[in-house]
């Protein structure tokens, strides 16, 4: 099972919610996964969970807007 964190980081007084798949191995850099832009979520991403699964963390992120 994949370890997911979510969470929301204060911004200029919003918040840009964010969503980590951790991989396990250490000594791979993360994978920084960027929506189309405002108005879409990071959601359509998600079908790229499986990359963690070679032990590459990802990272995505919500853009205000």
């Amino acid at each position: 099972m994949r370890k997911i964190i979510e969470g929301d980081i204060p911004f200029l007084g919003l918040k840009t919610h964010y969503r980590m798949v951790v991989g396990t191995d250490s000594s791979k850099r993360p994978l920084i996964l960027l929506h189309g832009g405002p108005g879409s979520s990071h959601n359509s991403l998600e079908v790229l969970d499986p990359i963690a699964d070679q032990g590459r963390t990802l990272v995505y992120y919500d853009q205000i807007g």
